[in-house]
């Protein structure tokens, strides 16, 4: 439809002021390679500055340096990263898209938990963005308007009413999602965006992986399933060979 006065003139369409955003994870002193190559890959197409931090202390080193983003610079959204995520370009894009058009301070894709076999958080409901208590830090964007408001700190460990760090604990990211909904900022997942969960597998013989951590609870898989996987492989040669 044409506005009065310019009928069968192209007016050209108000283009959408870009978002300001940058990047920001806390690495070990030793990583995953394959993440670092996903993460430039993916950030230098988008011209998105990536900050690392290191530290034995995650939360301290992240809330350091995202405070450190809001002194010094004026962005819209902060991205968080975790150096054992798998992405591409299109995920972050996706990402942006639907931080565009919705309400949310926080947007956060479905990522599997390392050594289990479920996902984080998945509500297949069928809707873009779903409302939720808790997130990760594997690829999200935070708002940096709600971040100024939010009291520090905002990473801080508590252990259970035994003063344990086991059953009952609360960690430090899960302090941060608490604290980001108490104050009433809105939290969801982007149903639709899927990145991955680097793990260490160790392979056995007959095709068996298993993630590092199920060795150190569990030891060694069984060897019937060792040798059943064994039996099923076929190496291409004649019996009388």
């Amino acid at each position: 439809m044409s506005r009065k006065g310019n009928r069968g003139k192209n007016i050209p369409k108000k283009e959408e002021k870009p978002l300001r955003i940058a990047a920001i994870m806390t690495v070990p002193r030793l990583g995953f390679n394959d993440h670092f190559i996903a993460a430039y890959s993916a950030l230098s197409k988008l011209n998105i500055h990536l900050e690392y931090k290191m530290g034995v202390f995650w939360g301290q080193s992240l809330e350091n340096g995202i405070q450190k983003y809001l002194d010094t610079y004026e962005l819209d959204w902060i991205l968080t990263l975790d150096y054992d995520s798998i992405f591409d370009v299109n995920d972050i894009v996706n990402l942006v898209k639907l931080a565009r058009k919705s309400d949310a301070d926080a947007i956060f894709p479905v990522q599997s938990m390392r050594g289990v076999d479920y996902d984080v958080l998945r509500l297949p409901n069928g809707k873009e963005l779903v409302e939720t208590d808790i997130g990760h830090f594997g690829l999200t964007l935070l708002k940096v308007s709600a971040l100024e408001k939010l009291p520090h700190p905002w990473f801080f460990g508590v252990p259970n009413d035994e003063g344990k760090w086991e059953e009952g604990k609360i960690d430090d990211d899960i302090h941060f999602w608490h604290k980001f909904r108490k104050e009433g900022f809105k939290v969801c997942m982007a149903n639709n965006i899927n990145i991955g969960h680097m793990e260490i597998l160790i392979k056995w013989p007959g095709k068996v992986y298993q993630p590092v951590s199920d060795y150190y609870k569990a030891g060694k898989p069984p060897e019937e399933r060792m040798n059943q996987g064994l039996a099923e492989i076929s190496y291409g040669l004649d019996d009388g060979a």
